[in-house]
Formats: structure tokens, C-alpha cells, sequence
């Protein structure tokens, strides 16, 4: 049908305009060019905190966190003092490919994070980071492995070898997006769709340990070495081309980061400082030896460990080895005496302090904390790096005590990380390596069909999914936060609202191999 509504949404992990403004005048990406002057853009605010798993959690269903539970890579079970990463069937709002899928259209999922284990859509799902790993049980259905990922050579989520010259690394992220793109190609050649995503995830990783060449910094560059780290973004955008070709006319186009990018200034680790507070103990000998039982038991622990042990003896503190620190991160609960424990930290821009004890315990303890955190690293310190700190139900306007919130969450000032291993690590440092972080201000950018053109606004990554559904003329769910970008177009969108119950999804668990394998990736990306 003429009339057929169709979307293409094409995701730049941590992509921001920062960067995608210079390379558009320096001729670097002619078709991002082409798309901003025939459609509308803008920053796309990210969620908090602004990190790959809550803030794609949000992409994907129009809700901030405090309605998708996913605050972090990682959650904290209080029910048994545990620590363990998030799943997809953890998110507790419906997603699009949920929506869209009963809706009676067809959907294409391709490398979106936090989309394992891939629920049963109608349609396509291989999922993204925090993904054990692309197998046939992996993928929705096993016929799409079959069909579209095992005849590729070196399909990957993301290249998680930072090693070699920056031509090597150059060349392997391209590579990855390479493969990526040949089977986007591929399932859009052969199969029906109303809905197409894929992500680049490989912005994130060249970010990370290229911000100073790619932001300009020419101290200890050469320019061949800024060459060879643009030829990433030459080829992204030739990609993104060669997709929207693919795809065909008449379909809406919608790029979108999950946040932006910025030069590091600091690294923060509060299980240090509540380490070295008292507040956080670390397992006994007995404890630890059941940990060593379970290197034995399972490879990748021990070679992870091994890796931990390595960065220890060279005591080393550059930023790059100190993310190798990381690996063992899921299993906190080997290495915390939770027993002892009255507070644990998790996230990555912004600090989730979850307490334990009774109501009454954690109530006092957060002003305790409140009063020497801000102490230590509030205005006025010689460590300025928080700008706030709030409950978890001010952070996240959610009424009662749930579970499964926070006590406390840390706002920290921009430019400044953190990490979570409780050992062999400093309280803050800015030791380290020239390199970047995520902002909160990611881009989008709308082109097609009753598109705007030449238009900018500012929006939040939450409006994405209700302007998805609108556009194809599916009810949009009035539980969602995000609201539809009629900005975006010539004549308003139809909106049709619905009053529906959350997605019950199968609750699923890591095995601990699975954990291992994840903890290693996110480790070698850097998100720890």
C-alpha cells in the first residue's frame, strides 16, 4: 500500500553534536549532513543516570527510570543482599517491539541493549549489550540466526579489544559496523517490516578512548593519528547512508544517541570511600576461598582475576588499566561481607546507594552519608566532584519505599565517572589517561515523510518511542513519560492514548558463566 507507514530507527551509542557539528562542516559526514538540512534536530536529553542500560531501558518504552526499574548495569536484591545485572525481562514497562508487535505490525530489532533474553515479538530480535553472546538460542526466532548471523563472518555486539595502534582499533570498530550493516541489508532485502532498529554500538568505545584526538586536543597527536580516527565516522555515516538507501522511499528516518560525550575530569569510587569509612566490609578468608573455588570452576572468572592481579603487581593507575579492575564487578556479593555491610554503590554517573537494615536504620544512616559525602566531595572541598544528593523517591518522584530503589542517589558534577570494584582503587583520582565520558545531551535527528525541514528543537529520549507509535498509528500507553514530537511535523500526528497494565515478562537469571562473560565486555568497554 502507497499509504504504509514505516519507521527506521538507526541508534549512535553516545553519538553527540559536540562532535557531529564539527564533522559535518569538515565534509566527514555528508549524509548526516543531508539529513539534518532535509529534516528537523536536536539534543535529545538523556535520563539519569545518563548510562548505556537505563537510559536504552528508557528509549525503548517512553519511561524514565523510575517506571522501567533499570537504574543501572546492575541491580541490588535486598530480599538476599545480592548484587547481579539487569535483564530485559527486568524492565517493567512494555516496550515498542512489544507494542508495535500486538498492534499486528512487524518489527526489526538489531543490537538494541538490554533486549536479552529476546522476547517472542512479531518479527526479527537480535539483541545487543548485555547479551551473553549472539547464538541461535540467543535470537528471536532461531531461524534468524540461522538465516542472517551465522553466514557472516566475525558477527560481534561490539569490539571489546582496545589493543594495537589506533589504525587497529579504527579498523576493527569499522569492521564491526561493516558486518552489522551487511545484515540490516540483508533482513531489510528479504523481510516485511513496519519498524527497523539497529545500533551502532561502537561510537561509545571510540569515544571513550579517543575523546581528545576526535574533540581537537592536539596535544601528543599527530594528525595522521586524528585521520585515522575520523575514517570511524567517514564509514558510520557511509553506513547510515547505505541503510536508509536499503530501506527504501517513503520511511521516516529517527537517529538517536543514548546520551553524549565529554572529556573525563575525574573518577570517583564510592565503595572506596564507604570502604574506607566503615560503611562496606569485604568477605572474610573463608568467604574468599569459596570465590577462588569458583575461578577454578568457571574459566573466565579465573582469567579475569588473573587480569586483576596483573594491573595490582604493575600498579599501574592509568585509566585505561584501572577499568581492567572491573572485570569482577557482578560478583560483588563474593567479595562484600553484606552480613557486615550497611551500604554498597552502584552506577556509573550517578551513584545508587542502596543501604541495608531496618526502615528506621536507613533512615539514619542517610543523613549520616548525606553529611559526609557532602563533606568530603560537596561544594566547598577540596574534591568538589557532587553536586547533589537526594533519596531515591525525590531522584525519581516515587511514592512509598519500594524495594527495589535507592536510598540515596549522587549526582556528580559533569565530566566526572565512577567506578565500583572496593579494592585496589582510590576513593577519587584524575590519574589517568586523556580520554572521554558521558554528557547527558545526546542527538536526534527526524527526516521523511512530513518531516519539517531544516528545524531544530530539544526533546528528551523518552519522547522517542511515543512519536514511534503515533507516526505508525499505534495507541500510545498513558503510563509513558515521554510525549509525542509533533514539533517534528508539517501537520500534527494522530494520537491515540490507552490505558494498559504493564508487560508481565518471564523472569529469567544469569548463570554464572553468562555473568562472567557480560561483567568482561562491559569491563573492556569501559561502562565500569
Amino acid at each position: 500500500m502507497m499509504d504504509r507507514k514505516r519507521v527506521l530507527v538507526i541508534g549512535l551509542d553516545g553519538f553527540t553534536w559536540d562532535l557531529g557539528q564539527t564533522f559535518i562542516s569538515e565534509g566527514i559526514m555528508p549524509n548526516l549532513k543531508g539529513l539534518v538540512e532535509q529534516g528537523c534536530h536536536g539534543v535529545l536529553k538523556s535520563v539519569m543516570p545518563y548510562e548505556t542500560a537505563p537510559a536504552w531501558a528508557s528509549f525503548q518504552t517512553g519511561c524514565r527510570p523510575g517506571k522501567t526499574r533499570i537504574f543501572s548495569f546492575h541491580s541490588f536484591d535486598r530480599s538476599n543482599r545480592t548484587v547481579r545485572l539487569n535483564r530485559y525481562s527486568d524492565i517493567a514497562v512494555p516496550s515498542v517491539w512489544e507494542l508495535v508487535s500486538q498492534a499486528g505490525k512487524r518489527v526489526v530489532s538489531l543490537n538494541m541493549p538490554i533486549t536479552y533474553p529476546a522476547p517472542p515479538i512479531h518479527g526479527i530480535l537480535i539483541p545487543g549489550l548485555l547479551c551473553p553472546g549472539i547464538t541461535r538460542e540467543n535470537v528471536h526466532p532461531i531461524q534468524a540466526y540461522d538465516q542472517y548471523i551465522h553466514p557472516q563472518i566475525g558477527y560481534k555486539i561490539v569490539d571489546t579489544d582496545h589493543s594495537g595502534t589506533i589504525r587497529e582499533f579504527i579498523e576493527r570498530s569499522i569492521q564491526v559496523e561493516r558486518t552489522r550493516c551487511q545484515v540490516a541489508k540483508q533482513i531489510m532485502k528479504n523481510e516485511d517490516w513496519d519498524l527497523f532498529s539497529v545500533v551502532m554500538q561502537s561510537f561509545d568505545p571510540v569515544q571513550h578512548r579517543l575523546w581528545n584526538i576526535l574533540a581537537g586536543d592536539k596535544t601528543n597527536i599527530t594528525e595522521e593519528e586524528r585521520i585515522q580516527a575520523l575514517d570511524y565516522y567517514r564509514h558510520c555515516d557511509q553506513f547510515i547512508g547505505e541503510l536508509i538507501e536499503a530501506a527504501g522511499d517513503g520511511v521516516l528516518t529517527i537517529l538517536a544517541s543514548d546520551h553524549g560525550f565529554q572529556r573525563l575530569d575525574g573518577v570517583v569510587n564510592l565503595n572506596v570511600w564507604l570502604r574506607e569509612h566503615g560503611y562496606l566490609h569485604l568477605t572474610s578468608h573463608q568467604k574468599r576461598q569459596r570465590w577462588e573455588t569458583m575461578k577454578k570452576r568457571i574459566p573466565p572468572l579465573k582469567f579475569l582475576a588473573q587480569m586483576y592481579g596483573s594491573v595490582c603487581r604493575q600498579g599501574n593507575t592509568r585509566q585505561d588499566t584501572g577499568l581492567v579492575a572491573e572485570t569482577v564487578v557482578g560478583h560483588l556479593h563474593q567479595l562484600v561481607d553484606f552480613e557486615r555491610t550497611q551500604a554498597i554503590c552502584l552506577g556509573g554517573f550517578a551513584g545508587l546507594l542502596f543501604l541495608t537494615g531496618t526502615p528506621s536504620e536507613r533512615k539514619k544512616l542517610t543523613q549520616t552519608l548525606r553529611k559526609e559525602l557532602e563533606y568530603d566531595f560537596g561544594e566547598g572541598s577540596s574534591n568538589p566532584v557532587i553536586v547533589g544528593i537526594r533519596s531515591g523517591k525525590e531522584a525519581y518522584d516515587i511514592p512509598g519505599d519500594p524495594h527495589w530503589l535507592a536510598d540515596l542517589v549522587v549526582n556528580y558534577a559533569p565530566g566526572i565517572s565512577s567506578r565500583l570494584y572496593p579494592v585496589g582503587q582510590r576513593a577519587f583520582s584524575t590519574d589517568f589517561s586523556p580520554t572521554g565520558t558521558h554528557s547527558p545531551s545526546g542527538v536526534f535527528l527526524v527526516s521523511g515523510p512530513g518531516v519539517r525541514q531544516g528545524s531544530s528543537f530539544h526533546s528528551e529520549i523518552v519522547d522517542v518511542t511515543p512519536t514511534i507509535l503515533a507516526y505508525l498509528g499505534v495507541s500510545v500507553p498513558q503510563h509513558v513519560d515521554g510525549i509525542v514530537l509533533q514539533e517534528a511535523f508539517e501537520t500534527p500526528l494522530t494520537v491515540s492514548l490507552e490505558n494498559r497494565c504493564s508487560i508481565k515478562n518471564q523472569a529469567t537469571e544469569y548463570g554464572d558463566n553468562e555473568q562472567a562473560i557480560v561483567e568482561k565486555q562491559l569491563s573492556d568497554l569501559g561502562y565500569l
